[in-house]
């Protein structure tokens, strides 16, 4: 399978993956991902790379065609494409023919614990001369949906603390830069219709949530048992779930 990425296609099945041209600071790169051959390109030191989620894991692979200059490989991540980003290493992969002119394959691993969310992850290239040169950014989706749901609340009824979860929907459309953000309010009312609690007032990127509610006001003070209503609302759609609270 050949998969197209935004400068090159590599060959590389079941993978995604977006090649910057520009480091983080926005200096162009010497060396990035890019289609072609080492011969075509003597500086290039990664020939193709890509990501996925495969068995319950995020799964990072890359290849090199000459590894004279390179020492090891670093691989770092956040939760947006501007960062901060962070090693996800507690050390370094040693590059497996490192001062030799000869190629060989990567995987980093790691499991895909944070449903319904996007990560950002980086390859950095470490040469014997010190320097780190950059490689590229691969965007990682884990259970991402295009559907505005608001779950069930559980336990419903409850004693003490329920959990309502809700899912922001992904367009589609924003591939590899960050997701979109809505306008999110997580409300409780009384069978009134009287607003007791708001959960949440704020953005919040595409995704899947989860927030509790004590059965507790706006005041911190205890409700009392009946029937309460949450209401997520973002702009143009609302949606509401009933739940019982019993003392």
């Amino acid at each position: 399978m050949v998969f197209k990425v935004r400068h090159g296609t590599f060959k590389a099945p079941g993978y995604v993956t977006v090649v910057h041209a520009k480091d983080c600071a926005g200096n162009p790169i010497r060396r990035a991902f890019r289609a072609g051959t080492h011969e075509q390109n003597p500086e290039m030191l990664i020939t193709s790379g890509g990501a996925r989620v495969t068995g319950g894991e995020v799964e990072i692979v890359w290849s090199t065609r000459c590894e004279t200059e390179i020492a090891a490989f670093d691989v770092l991540r956040a939760s947006s494409v501007e960062g901060p980003y962070t090693s996800v290493l507690t050390s370094p992969i040693p590059a497996h023919h490192g001062g030799y002119c000869e190629g060989s394959d990567y995987v980093y691993r790691e499991g895909a614990t944070q449903e319904g969310r996007r990560f950002f992850y980086q390859l950095w290239v470490l040469l014997y001369s010190g320097e780190r040169t950059f490689g590229s950014t691969f965007a990682v989706d884990i259970g991402l949906t295009q559907d505005f749901a608001l779950r069930q609340c559980s336990p419903n009824p409850f004693h003490g603390m329920t959990e309502v979860r809700f899912n922001l929907p992904y367009d589609g459309r924003s591939r590899f830069g960050n997701l979109p953000e809505y306008r999110t309010v997580l409300s409780v009312f009384d069978a009134s219709g009287r607003r007791v609690k708001v959960l949440f007032d704020g953005e919040k990127r595409a995704g899947r949530y989860s927030l509790d509610w004590d059965g507790t006001d706006s005041s911190g003070g205890r409700v009392p048992a009946g029937v309460y209503v949450c209401l997520l609302e973002i702009p143009g759609k609302q949606l509401s779930r009933k739940v019982v609270l019993v003392r």
